[in-house]
C-alpha cells in the first residue's frame, strides 16, 4: 500500500487501464459488477466540468487585466486550434486511404436500407446556437460552448468595470480555486474509476469486437500516432521550452485520462491540473485556452472523423 501511494498519477492510471482490460477479458460478463464504480467516477467528473469551465475561464480572462492581452492570446489560440485540427483531419483521411478499413468489411451492424432521412447543416444557425438564451439551461444540459461564450462575455464585462469589479473578480477567483480543488479530489480516484471503466468496456465488447474492427482501429490509431510522434514534437520544440519526451511525460496523466474516458470535457480537470502543476503554465493562459480547446480543438476526434469519412 505504501508503494502504491508513492507512485505518480500517470503510473497509477496506466496500471488501472492494464488491470481493467485483464479483468474484463478474464471475468467476462461478471465484470459488470464493477459498472457502478465506473459510472460514479464519470458522473462525478461530469458534475465538476461546468463549474471548472465557468469559473476558470472567467478567472483566466480577468487575470489578463486588459482586452488587448485577451485579443492576442485568443487569436493565437484559435489559429493554433484551426491548424492542428486541419492537420489531424488530413492524417485521418490519409490513414483511412492507406488501410481501407471498410473495403473488405462484411459485418452488418444494422439494416439501413429503409433509412433515407435527409440531413442539412445550417452554418449560420449553428453559430447562432452558440449563444445561450438561458445560461441556467445551458449549464443544466452541459452545453459547454454556450457556457464558454457566456463566460467570455462575463470576463470581458468584469475587465471593463475596473476597480468596481474587483470584489466580484475575487469571488470568481475563489470559485476557480474551489472547483479545481474539487476536481483534484475526484481525479485522485481516477485509477480506480478507470480500472472499472476498462473492465466493463472490455467485458462488453471483448476481443472479438477488437479483431473485427482491426483495420478501422489501425487506421485511427495510426493517424493519432503520426500526430503524436511527428506533428506535435515539431510544435513542442517551436513553441515551448520542453523537449518532446519531457513534455509527454508531464502531460501523461491527462493523456491516459483522455484515452480511458474518451472525453475531452471529462479530462478537463486533469488537463488543468497538469498545466498548473507539471507544466507550470500561468492560470492567465490555461484558464482561458484549455476550456476553449477542450471544446473546439479535439484533434483525436478530428482523426476519427477523417477515417469515418473514408470508411
Amino acid at each position: 500500500m505504501s508503494w502504491w501511494k508513492k507512485q505518480k498519477l500517470y503510473l497509477k492510471i496506466l496500471i488501472g487501464v492494464i488491470l481493467g482490460v485483464i479483468v474484463g477479458l478474464t471475468l467476462g460478463d461478471k465484470a459488470s459488477v464493477l459498472d457502478p464504480v465506473g459510472s460514479i467516477f464519470l458522473r462525478a467528473l461530469q458534475a465538476i466540468i461546468v463549474p471548472v469551465v465557468f469559473f476558470s475561464l472567467i478567472s483566466g480572462i480577468t487575470k489578463l487585466e486588459n482586452l488587448d492581452k485577451l485579443r492576442t492570446i485568443g487569436t493565437k489560440a484559435i489559429l493554433f486550434y484551426i491548424t492542428t485540427g486541419f492537420l489531424a483531419t488530413i492524417l485521418g483521411v490519409g490513414a483511412a486511404l492507406l488501410f481501407a478499413p471498410g473495403k473488405t468489411n462484411t459485418i452488418q451492424l444494422k439494416d439501413v436500407s429503409n433509412l433515407h432521412k435527409e440531413f442539412s447543416f445550417d452554418f449560420v444557425q449553428n453559430i447562432v446556437n452558440w449563444v445561450p438564451n438561458n445560461i441556467i439551461d445551458a449549464m443544466a444540459n452541459g452545453n459547454i460552448i454556450q457556457i464558454i461564450i457566456f463566460a467570455i462575455i462575463v470576463g470581458i464585462a468584469l475587465i471593463t468595470l475596473g476597480e468596481s469589479g474587483k470584489k466580484l473578480i475575487d469571488l470568481f477567483n475563489i470559485g476557480s480555486d474551489l472547483s479545481i480543488r474539487m476536481a483534484e479530489l475526484i481525479i485522485g480516484f481516477a485509477p480506480y474509476g478507470i480500472f472499472a471503466l476498462m473492465a466493463t468496456a472490455t467485458s462488453k465488447f471483448g476481443s472479438d469486437f477488437i479483431f473485427q474492427g482491426f483495420r478501422y482501429i489501425l487506421a485511427d490509431v495510426s493517424g493519432i500516432v503520426i500526430l503524436l510522434v511527428f506533428v506535435y514534437p515539431v510544435l513542442i520544440r517551436l513553441f515551448t521550452r520542453f523537449r518532446p519526451m519531457a513534455f509527454y511525460k508531464a502531460v501523461s496523466p491527462a493523456m491516459l485520462m483522455a484515452a480511458s474516458t474518451t472525453s475531452s470535457n471529462a479530462t478537463l480537470p486533469t488537463t488543468m491540473k497538469v498545466a498548473r502543476d507539471n507544466l507550470k503554465i500561468s492560470e492567465k493562459i490555461f484558464g482561458f485556452t484549455i476550456p476553449l480547446g477542450a471544446t473546439v480543438n479535439m484533434n483525436g476526434m478530428s482523426v476519427v472523423l477523417g477515417v469515418i469519412a473514408i470508411f
